[in-house]
């Protein structure tokens, strides 16, 4: 749950940055962007909600020191960080076009996965496979975890 909605505050947190980082503030586009912005703050806490849920959920138990309920949100937490560039970098490239584009439809029939900007400023600026790759492991994570859970 945790896992699902924090990739979800990832996607929007690409729009928000296209916004913020596509030069025509609020002309980017014809409704609020606003909407988004406060959107993206309520899905944090969505997302702090969905932890605690989850620890929860998974019940009383432990291995060795560590209560299961620490375990599994490890899992979940390794597998956001693994998988927030695929789903962020895409949702920011895509904001960017669709700001560029100014329609939807237009928007996605110039969006190209796996694009690369050639003039980022990010420290870590991941190419698509690596995105790709990352967030391959960060499902294989949390399977893993999910499994372990049920043997245990």
């Amino acid at each position: 749950m945790f896992w699902l909605l924090a990739n979800l505050w990832a996607l929007l947190d690409g729009i928000c940055d296209a916004l913020l980082y596509g030069l025509k503030g609020a002309d980017s586009f014809k409704w609020n962007e606003h909407a988004p912005l406060v959107t993206r703050r309520a899905l944090v806490l969505a997302c702090a909600l969905a932890a605690g849920a989850d620890a929860v959920l998974v019940g009383p138990g432990q291995v060795g020191r560590f209560p299961l309920w620490v375990l599994w949100l490890g899992c979940e937490i390794a597998a956001v960080v693994l998988s927030f560039s695929l789903f962020h970098n895409e949702a920011y490239n895509f904001g960017r076009v669709w700001i560029r584009e100014q329609t939807l439809a237009k928007a996605w029939a110039a969006f190209e996965f796996n694009y690369q900007s050639p003039t980022t400023s990010a420290r870590w600026d991941f190419d698509g496979t690596t995105r790709w790759v990352l967030a391959g492991v960060a499902v294989l994570v949390l399977v893993s975890g999910y499994v372990l859970l049920l043997r245990l």
